[in-house]
């Protein structure tokens, strides 16, 4: 059985009463566990049924508690331990009397990268469970593999630019998953992604691409985008490009910011087309900015790409400013607009506060 006949039996074979979940890939681990509490636990119960421990932490009769524990307003319950092969002498002996007598309503998921199969509670486990090692994919797998993943988001890509995307990661899929929805976002609307899309994101200026830069805005951190941006310009990247991809990260936090008391995770992943591992990221910058902030931030862009766009000359400086405004500066909660001569002004502070804020 390979990992996609493996991830079929988990999200729609045979039940089975416990699962063991190890091997290198956790990116495939992360997938396994989520499927299974997508596919026994009811998402408006969850809170209720399921529990994720630590292997390192588990007293004995606290796990086996938890484990006889019937569901609450469900027909099952999902019990995860992480890292289980970290249990200590106690938490193996209560799994051990568990195993011989399972409650048929918890789902019990073992997760861990790895586990000695030959000591006797993983080979009581073995024996009465669905257990599969996810493994490193071969190189083979590995380029079909991003093929099926890029195709699924409506995007083509060739087997030369498959492998360059391998050469530039480590062929971690968690890498790779990270740096293609990165280049997704960045060539928009494009549908083929090419070598130079691969070298600009994951290439030498990675520490210093729109990437990294949108996130340092989101976290309000002003040095590093401020570095980040000037590195860019030196490199010769366009303003404008810069400028519309702020925007559109300024305008998914607005929506995530909408979204969040309204929608689960899940729906709002699908409402925006981000991957839930990606969401996470948009829901914490969201806390950082009010909407009110959000709404001067795009405004701020919107401006300065008109600025751009009449052919302003000193373009670091004007990019400089932008990003001292929209990560955080003293400004007016009913200012909106600002134009060539507001900019001047606003530089007379930046240039007041900008020592003191580099220092920091």
């Amino acid at each position: 059985m390979d990992y996609v006949d493996a991830l079929k039996v988990i999200k729609s074979g045979k039940p089975y009463p416990m699962y063991v979940i190890i091997g290198e890939e956790d990116y495939f681990r992360e997938e396994a566990v989520n499927s299974l509490v997508e596919r026994f636990v009811n998402k408006n119960t969850i809170d209720f049924n399921l529990d994720i421990l630590m292997g390192e932490d588990i007293e004995g009769q606290f796990l086996y508690n938890r484990l006889i524990s019937f569901p609450l307003m469900s027909e099952k319950r999902c019990l995860i331990i992480k890292g289980a092969d970290a249990l200590n002498a106690d938490a193996k002996k209560a799994l051990i009397k568990y195993i011989e007598n399972p409650v048929k309503s918890t789902v019990l998921i073992i997760e861990s990268e790895k586990v000695n199969l030959q000591e006797k509670v993983f080979s009581e486990l073995k024996n009465k469970s669905f257990l599969f090692e996810f493994k490193r994919l071969y190189p083979r797998q590995l380029s079909f593999w991003i093929v099926n993943y890029i195709g699924e988001r409506r995007k083509k890509i060739s087997k030369e630019v498959v492998e360059t995307l391998i050469e530039m990661t480590n062929s971690s899929l968690r890498e790779i998953t990270n740096e293609i929805e990165k280049i997704i976002l960045y060539i928009g609307e494009r549908k083929i992604i090419n070598k130079e899309d691969i070298l600009e994101i994951t290439g030498g200026s990675k520490l210093y691409n729109i990437f990294e830069l949108m996130d340092s805005i989101g976290a309000k951190n002003l040095t590093r985008a401020l570095k980040i941006v000037d590195k860019m310009i030196e490199r010769g990247e366009l303003p404008s490009i810069i400028i519309r991809m702020l925007s559109r990260h300024i305008t998914l936090l607005m929506k995530v910011k909408e979204y969040k008391d309204k929608f689960d995770v899940e729906v709002i992943s699908k409402k925006l087309g981000i991957k839930k591992f990606f969401l996470k990221n948009y829901l914490i910058q969201s806390e950082n900015f009010s909407e009110s902030e959000l709404e001067r931030c795009f405004n701020y862009l919107l401006h300065s790409d008109i600025l751009v766009k009449r052919g302003v000359k000193n373009l670091k400086l004007l990019m400089n400013i932008l990003i001292y405004l929209i990560t955080g500066s003293e400004v007016s909660k009913n200012e909106k607009n600002f134009d060539l001569e507001d900019i001047n002004k606003k530089f007379e502070i930046f240039r007041e506060l900008s020592e003191f804020y580099l220092v920091r």
